[in-house]
C-alpha cells in the first residue's frame, strides 16, 4: 500500500509524504522509519490516554519524481 501511494505521489510531483504517528504506537513508528521515513516534528504531551500524556511526531519522506 505504502508503494502505490508513493506511485501516486510522484505521479502527481509531490516531493514528500507526511505522517504523524502517536508515541505510543510502537508498531508504526518502527514502519515508518524502515520505510524511509525520518523524524520532522514533535509536538510534546498533547494527547492524554488512560492519564498518561503522549507525543505526536511527524514524519516526512522525500519522493523522487520525473520533473519534465
Amino acid at each position: 500500500m505504502l508503494e502505490k501511494l508513493c506511485i501516486e505521489a510522484r505521479e502527481k510531483k509531490m516531493k514528500s509524504l507526511l505522517a504523524n504517528v502517536s508515541s505510543k504506537n510502537e508498531a508504526s513508528l518502527n514502519f515508518h522509519l524502515k520505510h524511509g521515513f525520518a523524524e520532522c516534528g514533535r509536538f510534546r504531551e498533547v494527547g492524554v490516554k488512560f492519564g498518561k500524556y503522549f507525543d505526536i511526531i511527524w514524519f516526512q519522506k522525500f519522493i523522487e519524481y520525473d520533473k519534465k
